[in-house]
């Protein structure tokens, strides 16, 4: 039986996303914790890793808009 590229490849980027967000969570609980330690409330601590994510993903999608308008460009040309 052969394997569908198509489901091996689906199955990789699942894999891939699982990984990227066990990373993202677990800096996430890296800044909570350090706040904790630095003498943040528990509340102070969980506003400042939710503006962490916010912070992270925002960069993260521009850069790939970034990326992606690049490569449009490059095509066009």
């Amino acid at each position: 039986m052969a394997i569908d590229p198509k489901k091996a490849a689906a199955a990789q980027q699942a894999r891939q996303l699982m990984t990227a967000l066990g990373s993202m969570s677990e800096m996430a609980h890296q800044v909570h914790q350090a706040m904790l330690q630095s003498g943040a409330t528990k509340r102070e601590a969980e506003l400042a890793m939710n503006a962490w994510i916010a912070a992270f993903w925002h960069e993260s999608m521009e850069d790939a808009r970034k990326s992606r308008e690049a490569q449009n460009e490059g095509e066009q040309e």
